[in-house]
């Protein structure tokens, strides 16, 4: 009698892409975040040119 079967490659796929999760969503985190923060500039760059069209002042 021999051992237990190999794992079929499936689920060695699914094995591997397990384990790297967490590093992916915690990539995506990370990028979310960079996104939100130069969003976040953006718009404070667009608030700083109407107050200024608006009022022909700065801050």
């Amino acid at each position: 009698m021999t051992g237990p079967l190999p794992a079929p490659p499936e689920h060695q796929v699914n094995t591997t892409a397990q384990t790297a999760l967490p590093d992916v969503e915690e990539a995506l985190v990370d990028f979310e975040d960079k996104a939100i923060e130069e969003q976040l500039h953006l718009l404070e760059e667009i608030e700083k040119k109407l107050r200024v069209a608006l009022t022909g002042h700065g801050e």
